[in-house]
Order: C-alpha cells, then sequence, then structure tokens
C-alpha cells in the first residue's frame, strides 16, 4: 500500500512538473506590436538588427536606420508611382507626363532627408527594431 501511494505521489508530481514546463509564459513577441501596423497619414520603412558581438549600440543603430532608409526609399518610390500613374488617368487632355522617374528621385531625396523616427524598440534578445517616415503629404509638394 505504501509504494502504491508513493508511486501515485511521484507521477502527480512529475505531472505537475511537466505541464508547468508546458505552460510557459508567452514568450515577447519576435517583433513589436507597431512594427507591422500602417503608420496612418505616413510612408514609412522599418529597420532592425541584432546586437552586434562587440555590444556596440551606436553601431545597430546605424544598421537598423540604413535598413530602414532603404526601405523608406523603396516605399516612397512606390508611393510616387502609384500616384502618378493615377493622376496620368486623370488627365483631360490625354497627355501622359513622362517625368515620373524625375520626380521619384526628387520625392525620395527630399523624403530621406526629412524623415523622421516615429518609433523604436529593443526585443528581448537585443534585436533593435527602428520604424521611420514622412507624411504622405510629401506627394502632393512642387517637385521643383
Amino acid at each position: 500500500m505504501y509504494k502504491k501511494i508513493l508511486s501515485l505521489t511521484l507521477v502527480a508530481i512529475l505531472n505537475i512538473a511537466f505541464l508547468a514546463g508546458c505552460s510557459e509564459k508567452s514568450a515577447k513577441p519576435k517583433v513589436p506590436k507597431w512594427y507591422l501596423k500602417k503608420r496612418v497619414g505616413y510612408i514609412v520603412g522599418v529597420g532592425s538588427a541584432k546586437p552586434n558581438k562587440s555590444g556596440d549600440i551606436d553601431f545597430q543603430k546605424n544598421e537598423a536606420m540604413i535598413n530602414a532608409r532603404s526601405d523608406l526609399a523603396k516605399n516612397l518610390k512606390a508611393a510616387v508611382i502609384a500616384k502618378d500613374t493615377q493622376d496620368k488617368t486623370k488627365n483631360q487632355d490625354g497627355t501622359i507626363e513622362e517625368n515620373i522617374e524625375m520626380r521619384v528621385k526628387i520625392i525620395t531625396k527630399k523624403g530621406l532627408e526629412n524623415a523622421k523616427i516615429l518609433d523604436s524598440e529593443f526585443m528581448d534578445d537585443g534585436t533593435l527594431f527602428v520604424r521611420i517616415g514622412v507624411r504622405e503629404d510629401i506627394l502632393n509638394e512642387n517637385e521643383k
């Protein structure tokens, strides 16, 4: 009888330990909550950087910003092309504006110069996430 109680107690303890191990607190997400959400009124770029071996946080910040600026440039180009293509179909005289590429260069340059950090966050694993952006009205500004 004693052995039976002991073995049942041992089984109960092992089950509790197993269940406690399986029900770990949910880990922090791999990306911040804001990372995948649209930022209304802005054209944005996101970037991230993992910690480097030397632990140089300034280098990590620069790497994340370079990645975010590259993404912003890509998104600015897409926004200019989409807007200008849409505007072409609205021209009443039927002419097609041929300087889209020039507007892409001008607006992208201006956007990158005026970009502001909108969000940034270090995750538990040390990865830095950054979101930079410019207001969407940059697309409506005079190209000169």
